[in-house]
């Protein structure tokens, strides 16, 4: 099934009308025709692509006959004759289904074509008849008779009013979007524009996710600098500090104790002596200490030798 998007146009932009070089600079965005110029130029393959699918869309089911987008690219015409030639599409698909299935796709997209083009640019009929006979491959009588049955089975209908047009351009657009983005995986800022209803919606859009990228980047900024902060931090009970602590540790365990820390030692050395016990311990080195006396260890030591000398 081929893709229709339904237009979501307000009233304010179903009045406006678009200067012709911004329509111009719209469509070649929009309809993918790059840099080139959209005035009487190739059409482009997206835009061929899915006009091939559409005027090939009633032949489905019913016969093998497809328009190759191939006929539909070699034209050099104006992308607003194809739009309006779609819009007669539609109208025949309303008035008389039987006649979409009775030509060809390829027949029934050059007599679209040609009504159309008649109605927006109005070429001369003898030159302009026997171009278009020659790109169907048909006479001049064939495709002047062809003629006659699409405006008879369209009621003679092809004015085109100015909601008409833009409602299918925009129709257009959205599926040509949605059709190049799946495709590529992303969409461009254009496409998604085309996607919303208006552009102030798009604008907003753009800016409340700009603002949640940045709310959320300096969270993290915030939290990795708290981190940061802790781990160089030294205070107590804090598990997140690298810093001197371990080191700090490492000298305090390697000096050991210092003097003042070390034990005193045991005041009942001598007893073992007066017991007689075999050990032959020095009683002199036995109460001798290493290092600097200082005044609370000799006053310990006099007090030893009083208790040894009461002993005795």
């Amino acid at each position: 099934m081929i893709e229709c998007e339904q237009p979501n146009l307000s009233n304010s932009q179903q009045q406006q009308v678009l200067d012709h070089e911004e329509f111009l600079d719209r469509i070649k965005k929009t309809l993918y025709y790059g840099s080139t110029k959209v005035r009487c130029t190739k059409i482009s393959r997206p835009l061929a692509d899915y006009a091939a699918d559409v005027f090939s869309e009633s032949h489905r089911g019913h016969s093998l006959s497809r328009l190759n987008f191939a006929t539909v690219g070699n034209l050099s015409v104006t992308p607003c004759s194809l739009i309006l030639a779609m819009i007669y599409l539609d109208r025949l698909n309303a008035t008389d289904p039987t006649f979409v299935r009775r030509v060809t796709p390829s027949e029934l997209f050059i007599v679209s074509m040609m009504v159309s083009t008649k109605f927006y640019c109005g070429y001369d009929e003898d030159v302009y008849l026997s171009a278009w006979a020659e790109s169907g491959n048909m006479t001049p009588e064939q495709m002047k008779s062809l003629e006659l049955e699409f405006l008879d089975a369209m009621n003679w209908n092809a004015y085109v009013s100015k909601h008409d047009f833009f409602a299918k351009l925009k129709s257009v657009e959205k599926v040509l979007a949605k059709r190049q983005g799946l495709s590529r995986g992303w969409l461009t800022y254009t496409e998604l524009i085309n996607f919303l209803p208006s552009f102030a919606i798009a604008k907003q859009l753009i800016q409340y996710s700009t603002i949640m990228a940045l709310s959320y980047t300096a969270s993290v900024m915030t939290i990795a600098g708290a981190f940061l902060l802790a781990s160089n931090l030294q205070l107590p009970h804090n598990l997140l500090y690298r810093g001197t602590a371990r080191t700090c540790g490492g000298m305090q365990a390697a000096s050991g104790p210092t003097a003042s820390q070390q034990p005193q030692p045991p005041l009942g050395r001598c007893e073992g002596l007066v017991e007689g016990s075999n050990n032959e311990v020095n009683p002199l080195e036995d109460c001798t200490m290493e290092g600097p006396i200082t005044t609370a260890q000799a006053e310990a030591i006099n007090a030893t030798l009083k208790d040894c000398e009461k002993a005795l």
